[in-house]
């Protein structure tokens, strides 16, 4: 037998995290599920093979390390997933800076943090690094300014890693249209979405597993 392959999994607690969580868990990955509730972490575990749940406020900074050193306890990373993000509706002129900054602390410095963090263990198992982005990090969206400015930053960052780990780790990016989840109704009330998360997790799946390695640096559009 050889090494079990260990993904994790941020956001996991429900969404498009929950559904990529499942998905890795039936292509046999071992799973860390992470997010903030830690309940709905413990329901989702237990319908998966094998999951080990870490509560986790990514948006301290504190946490972040203190959650990469228990990953890296439990053993070197396969496949990391970026998924967790916070959104904020609001005009420009009335968004506060203090929002500003953790969305960016959320939706950028903590998945660029994190993936840093667990570089050794992803470089010696030649690992991915999964970062779900979204079409608005190609577009503008109104009352979404600052979601979209982190999603675009997000992007830039995949695509900076994945040409400096060249060789080494994967980097990609998903952007996904609109997704039928509780963030979507959050950020665009009225939406109807184009996708279900199962899509997202998918493909996901796809570039954990199956996808060339070839595919680096990428942000692929998906849309239903």
């Amino acid at each position: 037998m050889g090494k079990q392959r260990l993904a994790v999994v941020t956001g996991a607690s429900r969404g498009i995290g929950k559904a990529i969580a499942q998905e890795l868990d039936a292509r046999n990955f071992s799973t860390i599920l992470v997010a903030r509730n830690k309940h709905k972490l413990e329901e989702l575990a237990a319908t998966l093979r094998s999951a080990t749940v870490i509560a986790c406020d990514l948006s301290s900074e504190t946490e972040v390390r203190n959650l990469a050193n228990r990953i890296s306890e439990i053993g070197s990373v396969d496949v990391l997933v970026n998924n967790a993000a916070t959104l904020t509706r609001e005009s420009f002129d009335n968004m506060e800076i203090a929002t500003w900054r953790v969305m960016f602390q959320v939706n950028v410095f903590a998945p660029t943090h994190l993936s840093q963090l667990l570089l050794p263990g992803l470089r010696a198992t030649r690992g991915r690094i999964i970062n779900i982005a979204s079409i608005s990090g190609k577009l503008g969206t109104p009352m979404l300014a600052a979601y979209c400015a982190s999603k675009h930053a997000l992007i830039g960052v995949t695509r900076s890693l994945a040409a400096e780990l060249s060789g080494e780790v994967l980097v990609n990016a998903i952007c996904p249209g609109s997704v039928d989840t509780e963030m979507l109704q959050q950020g665009l009330p009225g939406a109807v979405p184009d996708l279900k998360p199962t899509e997202v997790a998918n493909f996901v799946g796809y570039l954990a597993e199956d996808a060339p390695r070839s595919i680096n640096g990428s942000a692929l559009d998906i849309f239903g």
